[in-house]
């Protein structure tokens, strides 16, 4: 096969969030927000923040900066910005295959800073947590994933964890792919 046939095969959770995305209705405001998307997201790089440390040695070993090119990463609170009545809903999107979400799944900015803006008025943030083997997916409030992240001796959310403090996000598989009962998160 010749590179201009070669198709790069998106990742489940890309696959989740397209999916998502497309569960809302066509009038509804939801934005995606930029990535570190191209700057890599292996494990053994380190992630974003891995990859943009491992290309800021290489520029400091070679004198400076690449070329006259900055060296930062995009650190977005969340995946989407959805429009609700009176404000705006920040969602984090996280898909495993597993039965629990490793708390190493989360970047420590996002949250942060969604604990944070949950504090601001006409302001919700959620984390959407999605166990595809279960086809199971929650929404958590981000203020309840901060707790539990920063006072916890456990090193991950499991599925029971978000049966308890989460809402049950109900799902439909088409042939390939889902679509999510989302109408209730586009109100206040």
């Amino acid at each position: 096969m010749d590179d201009a046939k070669k198709v790069k095969k998106k990742s489940p959770g890309k696959v989740f969030e397209d999916d998502f995305a497309k569960s809302f209705v066509a009038d509804i405001n939801l934005q995606r927000l930029k990535d570190a998307a191209g700057w890599g997201d292996k494990e053994e790089d380190g992630g974003a923040e891995g990859i943009a440390e491992n290309r800021a040695k290489k520029a400091d070993a070679e004198g400076g900066e690449q070329k006259g090119k900055k060296r930062f990463t995009i650190n977005n609170p969340a995946d989407f910005v959805l429009a609700i009545p009176g404000g705006m809903h920040y969602l984090e999107l996280k898909s495993v295959a597993g039965e629990s979400v490793p708390f190493g799944n989360l970047k420590q900015h996002q949250v942060m800073e969604l604990a944070k803006l949950s504090g601001k008025r006409f302001t919700r943030c959620s984390f959407v947590f999605n166990f595809r083997r279960k086809q199971e997916t929650y929404l958590i409030d981000a203020r309840d994933i901060y707790r539990e992240y920063t006072t916890s001796e456990r090193k991950s959310f499991s599925r029971e964890w978000c049966r308890k403090h989460g809402q049950h996000i109900p799902q439909t598989l088409l042939r390939t792919r889902f679509r999510y009962e989302v109408d209730n998160l586009t109100e206040a």
